[in-house]
């Protein structure tokens, strides 16, 4: 029988993974008013749903709540994310993101749960409102045996909502898809 603690964590690393870009094209290369614009839409408290659906579960839903701030304002925020899947209780990620001028990205670095880091190149369309990501250090890295291969696309709402839809593939076959809605909530 699974402890609690490691069904906690299956799950986390099947959502974390499935927010990721892999073999889905390059990005578009954006300008630094592309990556202002794109944080300071991040900046904020902002609540929202997560459901993940696909072979290895039927259907997991799950809560996730987010604080971003300035750590460096109109090129990088900070922020930490917590996700409560079900009677299965929360886990945090610390996150920050930062435009990398000599590659036109948005880097984010991800500390997860278990003590691992994660690094994503995320890259926003000012003209769509849509973002795309790929994932730079997937688990398992070059020695995982099979391929891993992620698909991540979002668009902004209006000022206050997001809208994302993921994809994890193993050898060609979906094995997960993740469907996440975010709100801004309202300052008190």
């Amino acid at each position: 029988m699974r402890s609690r603690s490691s069904s906690l964590l299956l799950v986390f690393i099947v959502a974390a993974t499935a927010g990721c870009g892999r073999g889905n094209g390059p990005l578009r290369k954006m300008t630094a008013e592309d990556a202002r614009v794109y944080l300071s839409f991040e900046i904020g408290e902002w609540e929202g749903s997560q459901e993940s659906r696909g072979g290895l579960f039927r259907k997991i839903n799950s809560e996730w709540r987010c604080v971003n701030k300035w750590k460096e304002e109109g090129r990088s925020i900070e922020g930490n994310i917590m996700m409560k899947v079900g009677a299965l209780g929360g886990a945090e990620v610390g996150r920050v993101m930062e435009y990398e001028p000599a590659k036109g990205v948005i880097v984010i670095t991800r500390e997860t749960p278990l003590g691992t880091t994660e690094v994503f190149h995320r890259s926003y369309d000012p003209a769509t409102r849509k973002f795309r990501e790929k994932f730079i250090n997937p688990p398992g890295g070059d020695d995982f045996p099979g391929t891993l291969e992620y698909s991540l696309q979002g668009r902004l709402i209006g000022v206050d909502e997001v809208e994302t839809v993921a994809r994890t593939h193993f050898d060609g076959k979906l094995i997960n898809t993740v469907i996440l809605t975010g709100k801004r909530k309202k300052p008190r």
